[in-house]
């Protein structure tokens, strides 16, 4: 090579590795270098419908999206299929090519797209190969050939959508000269179609997210509007005993038409704010009502308790008010509102109920969850993220979440904290998390901040993807969507002790932090008392008086504020302790309780939340009880086997079961009644008879009423058949369909010391004079006859193995001496209906031994019968 040249490559080289993403060309070029060689690389014309070509691949929102599995899993099959180093999934941009999925240059993201090769191959329909770059003059002097990579075959397949456009290609790269057979061609493109298809359901399912977001913000507003209508509303024209009422009014009464006045309104002369109320009420609530209409009071509100047309009893809030009345004063009409309060009535109770619902799905589902607080302290885990951090739940709450990152994470994380606090959200954010063991896992977050009313953040929710594996393993086939679910800030409690001799506070570190000080600060006596509110101070010192008089504690609700001026609701708690019968010290606690206060009014929005996340979750969600019985489902668990909820809801779910794991759920049931959780792979059949698989982790929740099964699960069964498809890709033999010795590997290391294997080693004779006389397609063809000739003869249970070029193997399980010379009996005496002659030679599996020295023993004896047949020959 000349000096010049060798110039000419090394500042090609530069160029190629001065861009950012380690594998691309700059968009402009480096000054020049006075080489004396122009290059001659020639661009690809872009396409006639450019325009619309470009329109639609950003309509897509794909690129510089993260890796994908189905997209990795395609490229490693491409690579596989034509045996390349390199595969890609390119998509051309305007003045680039950026790679969705790239096997064999992890450094690469992109290149320009004058230097692209996958820019000519979108210029047609077929499959476009450079079988050689440095024959092909518009590729000689390309910067990618004449640098790294060192291109010297490629072979792309166009990504064509529906519409005709092309978006890309599935292309093949190689550092050798090389050709594509036909039949790697077809697999390449149907490769492509499957990567087309990908791109137009990742598009819909854009889409349909997008979709229940809208429906998700449509129904809050319709669920505003219903609410600011609920009151039932009563007008009474005295004179004339006429009623006018709407329907909220029939509902909470339980009339649904319009009875007469006697049976509906008027009872013996009663109002109809007094029809069907509680005897125990009744005495007062006329009194109030009378003294209204006698113009003594200027409202009448009542919490009133009826009774519904059907029996039961409910809570309503009545105020009425006179709007008309005569000369004399006497009320002509009266107009009133009614609420149904009894949801109020049960607050406690259901919210004790909901706060479990939640907790219990919180805590199984299988994402890594977790709930901070705005200085970053970590409110509340899940299980999963205990279980894979390897902590127990007490030790990480209460500790800043960047505490679990890798020094490096941690600049990350502070770098991005500014730009989530501006948009309330961030997604996909990658990190390194440091286990308790020491091992370190890569993760993404993607985090949603919760703010009040007045836009100060409360907290943020975050799902944490362990992606670990899906890094080191090139994007290994799993589930990528999981469940965000609220809870609520768990309460600190802080202790305290004032010395009542020298006046010293000492409050603990948790009491600290309640007061925003930081830990170790000591107040003096007068600046702790005036961390209540004005108002609370004369109820606390009135209660400590009386404990020092009387040796009773105290339990006080006061409002309080912080060292920084936020105000904060404060339960404190304290005793006296008594020496010689004077007291000596007061000891107690601090708790914040500002989240517990707003708890009740909070409720309702607590359920519409679970309710939503219930209802519009894309997490298959179900409750069964201790039988199996199905008590609830969600859509998205409905629709996965093609029922309606109410095909469902009361049947057992063993009932929808394949026949084999059907078997298993009385020792499924009996696991979780034990353990409290079960977790594990469940074959269910769908509506139409296909069999779908669930991944699921279930957990028994048996407070507050009866027990019953929580089910939270992800529909896996398109992944595992796509594993199971990879799978067989890889052990088959393209031309016969026979395992390979892949295969034998797999067989190799599954093999216990006790299993029994026969083995009959097969060699097709004279089979390399066939392809001399015939050529290498009747030779194909003979293989794949003799393939098919093998497994008429075997048991189905048995592997037939094409181990060479005219070399096949059959293994036969659980075989001894007997049953393999019968195989080998079977084999001669069809030999007269197989495609050519052949030779064997058998043997079975020493106690012990390995496949290799099965296989060796077998082909032995293979060539001693060849050398005593043609010893008879002669």
């Amino acid at each position: 090579m000349s000096r010049r040249e060798s110039v000419e490559i090394a500042r090609l080289r530069g160029a190629l590795w001065s861009a950012s993403d380690g594998f691309g060309i700059p968009s402009r070029p480096s000054s020049p270098v006075d080489t004396g060689t122009q290059q001659k690389m020639t661009p690809a014309q872009k396409p006639a419908n450019e325009n619309e070509r470009l329109a639609r691949l950003r309509a897509l929102a794909v690129l510089d999206s993260a890796a994908e599995p189905l997209f990795d899993a395609l490229t490693r099959a491409a690579a596989l299929v034509v045996g390349v180093p390199i595969a890609l999934v390119s998509l051309i941009d305007a003045d680039r090519q950026w790679f969705k999925s790239n096997h064999g240059l992890e450094e690469a993201t992109q290149t320009p797209r004058d230097a692209a090769f996958c820019a000519h191959a979108i210029l047609g329909d077929e499959v476009f190969e450079v079988p050689d770059t440095q024959l092909d003059q518009r590729f000689t002097d390309n910067p990618l050939v004449v640098g790294s990579p060192g291109i010297r075959f490629y072979a792309g397949a166009p990504i064509t959508l529906r519409d005709g456009l092309r978006m890309g290609t599935l292309c093949v790269i190689d550092r050798e000269p090389r050709r594509l057979t036909e039949h790697q061609r077809k697999i390449l493109t149907e490769l492509a179609r499957v990567a087309s298809e990908a791109l137009e359901q990742r598009r819909l399912a854009r889409e349909r997210s997008e979709a229940l977001r809208r429906e998700s913000r449509l129904g809050e507003m319709l669920t505003h509007i219903l609410e600011a209508t609920r009151a039932g509303t009563l007008e009474w024209e005295l004179d004339t005993d006429e009623l006018r009422v709407n329907n909220h009014w029939r509902e909470l009464s339980g009339y649904p038409e319009r009875k007469d006045s006697d049976s509906f309104a008027m009872r013996r002369g009663r109002a109809p704010w007094l029809v069907d109320v509680h005897p125990d009420q009744l005495l007062h609530l006329q009194a109030l009502l009378e003294q209204h209409m006698r113009g003594e009071s200027a409202l009448y509100q009542a919490e009133v308790r009826i009774r519904h047309a059907d029996g039961h009893w409910l809570w309503v809030l009545d105020r009425v008010r006179v709007n008309a009345r005569d000369i004399q004063g006497r009320p002509r009409s009266m107009f009133g509102v009614r609420v149904d309060i009894s949801a109020q009535k049960q607050a406690e109770q259901a919210l004790t109920a909901s706060e479990s619902r939640t907790r219990a799905l919180y805590e199984s589902t299988p994402a890594m969850l977790h709930s901070i607080d705005p200085e970053g302290h970590l409110l509340s885990v899940s299980n999963r993220w205990l279980d894979r951090l390897g902590y127990e739940r007490e030790e990480v709450i209460g500790r800043r979440s960047i505490e679990f990152l890798t020094p490096e994470s941690k600049a990350h994380a502070r770098s991005v904290l500014d730009d989530f606090h501006k948009t309330g959200y961030c997604h996909r954010i990658g990190y390194q998390m440091v286990c308790k063991s020491g091992e370190i896992i890569d993760v993404e977050l993607s985090a949603q901040l919760e703010r009040d009313a007045e836009g100060r953040p409360i907290r943020s929710m975050a799902v944490i993807e362990d992606v670990t594996t899906r890094l080191l393993a090139q994007g290994r086939l799993r589930a990528s969507e999981a469940f965000l679910e609220q809870t609520g800030k768990l309460a600190g409690v802080g202790g305290w002790e004032l010395d009542l001799i020298t006046k010293r506070v000492v409050w603990s570190d948790e009491t600290c932090r309640l007061h925003e000080l930081p830990p170790g600060y000591e107040p003096s006596f007068e600046e702790a008392i005036n961390f209540y509110a004005p108002e609370a101070r004369e109820v606390v010192g009135a209660a400590v008086q009386k404990a020092m008089e009387d040796g009773s504690g105290w339990d006080l609700e006061l409002p309080m504020i912080t060292a920084k001026g936020r105000a904060f609701w404060g339960r404190a708690i304290g005793s006296v302790e008594f020496e010689d019968e004077h007291p000596r010290r007061l000891i107690g606690a601090f708790q914040d309780i500002t989240i517990r206060r707003r708890v009740v009014q909070s409720l309702e929005a607590s359920d519409r939340r679970f309710r939503k996340l219930f209802e519009h979750s894309l997490g298959l969600i179900c409750t069964h009880d201790l039988d199996g019985v199905i008590l609830s489902v969600n859509p998205a668990a409905a629709k996965s086997l093609g029922y309606g909820l109410a095909d469902l809801l009361g049947r057992g779910l063993d009932e929808f079961m394949s026949p084999v794991f059907r078997d298993n759920f009385p020792q499924y049931l009996a696991r979780i009644k034990e353990k409290g959780e079960d977790a594990g792979l469940m074959r269910l059949v769908a509506a139409g008879g296909c069999e779908r698989t669930w991944q699921y982790r279930n957990v028994l929740d048996d407070e507050g009423g009866e027990p019953y099964i929580l089910g939270h699960a992800q529909d896996i069964t398109e992944r595992q058949q796509h594993v199971e498809q990879l799978r067989d890709w890889s052990i088959r033999d393209t031309l016969t369909g026979c395992f390979n010795r892949r295969y034998l590997a797999e067989l190799a290391a599954d093999m216990e010391p006790g299993d029994a294997w026969g083995c009959i080693a097969i060699d097709l004779d004279r089979f390399k004079q066939v392809n001399d006389t015939y050529g290498h397609q009747r030779g194909d063809e003979v293989l794949v006859a003799m393939s098919r000739f093998l497994a008429r003869h075997v048991r189905p249970t048995d592997a037939v193995v094409r181990v060479g070029g005219d070399e096949f193997v059959i293994l036969l399980k659980d075989a001894d001496l007997a049953a393999t010379d019968k195989a080998v009996q079977r084999l001669e005496e069809g030999s007269g209906n197989a495609p050519i002659a052949f030779t064997v030679g058998a043997a079975v599996r020493q106690p012990g031994g390995s496949l290799d020295e099965l296989l060796g023993e077998a082909d032995t004896r293979l060539y001693a019968s060849r050398a005593g047949r043609d010893k008879r020959r002669h």
